[in-house]
C-alpha cells in the first residue's frame, strides 16, 4: 500500500511539475513576444524620425536650388535631391512594414494573454486540487508508515531481510497469485508450488522473479435468492 501511494504521489508531483513548466514556458513566450513588440516599436519611431528629418532636410536644399547659377551645379544639385527621395521613400516603406508588424504582433501577444490567463486560472485551480491530493496522500502514507512500524516486530527476523533483500532490486517485493499466475511477472506458478502457497504455512518465493507469494483473496459468492 505504502508503495502503491508513493507512485501516485511521485505521479503527481510530476503532472505538477509539467503544468507549471507549460506555464513557464507560456510566460516566457509572452515575454518574447512583447520584447519583439517593443523592439519594431523603436524601430518605427526611429524610422520615423529619420524620415521626418530627411523631409526636412530636402525641403531646405530645394529651396536653394533657385539660388545655383550653373547649369553643372543644379544637375548634380537635381541628382542629390533624387537620392534623397529615394532614402525618404524606403524610410517610409520601413516605417509601414514595422506598423504592419506591430498589429500583428500585438494580435500574438494579445491572444497570448488571455491564453496565459485562461490557463493560469485553470492550472491554479489543479494545483489547489493536486496539493489536497497530495496532502491527503501524505497524511495516508503516515498513517501506513505507522502501522508498518508496528507490525515489523512481529515478523520473523530472517523473512523480514529476505523481504528487504527482494526490495531492493523489485520494489513490489510480494505478488499476488492469481488464476494460477505471479502478478509480478506474469509467470504460471507449478501446480505442486501453488499447492504448498495455498497451504498457507510457509512463505514460498516465485521460481521466476523471487517475490514473496500469496493468494488473493478468494471471491466471495453472491448470495442467490429463490425466486
Amino acid at each position: 500500500k505504502i508503495r502503491a501511494l508513493q507512485v501516485e504521489r511521485d505521479v503527481l508531483q510530476q503532472t505538477r511539475d509539467e503544468s507549471e513548466a507549460s506555464r513557464a514556458r507560456k510566460k516566457s513566450e509572452m515575454e518574447d513576444k512583447s520584447g519583439q513588440l517593443r523592439e519594431l516599436e523603436k524601430r518605427r519611431i526611429d524610422a520615423e524620425g529619420e524620415a521626418q528629418l530627411m523631409i526636412s532636410r530636402l525641403r531646405e536644399f530645394e529651396g536653394k536650388l533657385n539660388q545655383i547659377k550653373t547649369n553643372k551645379e543644379y544637375q548634380a544639385a537635381l541628382k542629390e535631391v533624387a537620392d534623397m527621395k529615394k532614402l525618404i521613400s524606403g524610410k517610409e516603406d520601413l516605417v509601414l512594414q514595422a506598423m504592419t508588424d506591430v498589429e500583428v504582433l500585438k494580435k500574438e501577444v494579445e491572444a497570448l494573454t488571455q491564453e496565459s490567463q485562461t490557463q493560469a486560472e485553470a492550472l491554479g485551480q489543479q494545483l489547489g486540487e493536486l496539493q489536497e491530493r497530495e496532502k491527503a496522500l501524505e497524511e495516508h502514507l503516515a498513517q501506513l508508515r505507522q502501522e508498518r512500524g508496528q507490525i515489523l516486530p512481529q515478523v520473523e527476523s530472517t523473512l523480514l531481510s529476505r523481504y528487504e533483500r527482494i526490495k531492493q532490486s523489485r520494489p513490489e517485493a510480494i505478488a499476488v497469485i492469481d488464476q494460477g499466475t505471479c502478478q509480478g511477472c506474469f509467470r504460471k506458478i507449478p501446480p505442486q508450488l501453488l499447492n504448498e502457497v495455498r497451504r498457507g504455512d510457509k512463505i514460498h518465493s516465485c521460481p521466476s522473479c523471487s517475490r514473496l507469494l500469496s493468494i488473493a483473496e478468494p471471491e466471495v459468492p453472491k448470495e442467490v435468492h429463490a425466486s
